[in-house]
């Protein structure tokens, strides 16, 4: 009987230390998830003051990414005051090619240019300084509307983010299309000479959307103040409110 008790009590005593041991290494491991837990918060803590500071963001100014003017070149044929299109010596159609926005804007060569030169500058203040932004979204939670970083009084999202890479893209393709319109057409439409192409320019495909004027209402689009760009620079700092500080670089 007493070598029954014996072996009774040694087993609780071996079962409690076992239990013993168990549990330091449970808390081990509860007290080293607390740690990273916490240096996570830290983290997180520091990124959301500097994306929120007073002194240096607008919650309330957005960008209108669906506003911003992107340029191609589109033929515009030329008809008479019946409705006709008019005709060339040679039996081919008179038309014009001219820069439009994808709102049906025609603007002439310095006014394209000149707005996509600030939309260049502004881009680069997004793209260039918010490269991490993918990660300091994830770092906060991510998905869509996460908070990205903090530029040019802004506060940026992810979605911002995506936009702004898309619409840097499309500014290379633009600066390349204007600068090879400049040599090739007059703020008119017509080419400067027999060479140019009338199908493609800087490998781009002039495109026809069977618009037509007859000649007063292109003179009208000429002499307006929005062809010449008067607001044209305006309109750029209201769709896009951020600060210039990237100079003339390309982006």
């Amino acid at each position: 009987m007493k070598s029954k008790v014996t072996k009774i009590v040694f087993a609780v005593i071996m079962a409690m230390c076992v239990s013993n041991v168990s549990a330091q290494g449970f808390l081990d491991k509860i007290s080293k998830g607390l740690d990273k837990v916490d240096d996570a918060m830290k983290k997180v803590d520091d990124v959301t003051g500097q994306l929120t500071s007073a002194t240096a963001v607008d919650s309330t100014k957005k960008i209108q990414w669906d506003k911003i003017p992107e340029y191609h070149a589109e033929k515009v044929a030329i008809k008479d005051k019946d409705g006709n299109v008019v005709k060339n010596a040679d039996g081919t159609e008179d038309y014009r090619v001219m820069l439009i926005d994808q709102f049906g804007n025609i603007r002439s060569q310095e006014v394209a240019d000149a707005q996509v030169k600030k939309l260049t500058s502004k881009i680069l203040l997004i793209v260039g300084k918010v490269g991490g932004g993918a990660l300091l979204g994830g770092l906060m939670g991510g998905g869509k509307g996460a908070a990205a970083g903090a530029v040019g009084g802004l506060l940026l999202s992810i979605d911002d983010i995506k936009m702004a890479t898309k619409l840097n893209k499309s500014l290379k393709k633009q600066r390349k299309l204007i600068a090879e319109y400049k040599k090739s057409f007059t703020d008119e439409g017509k080419p400067v000479s027999a060479s140019v192409d009338m199908k493609k320019i800087a490998g781009m495909e002039i495109l026809d959307n069977n618009l037509s004027k007859d000649s007063e209402e292109i003179l009208a689009i000429i002499n307006s103040a929005e062809f010449k760009g008067e607001e044209g620079l305006e309109n750029i700092d209201e769709l896009m409110p951020t600060s210039d500080e990237t100079g003339e670089k390309k982006a």
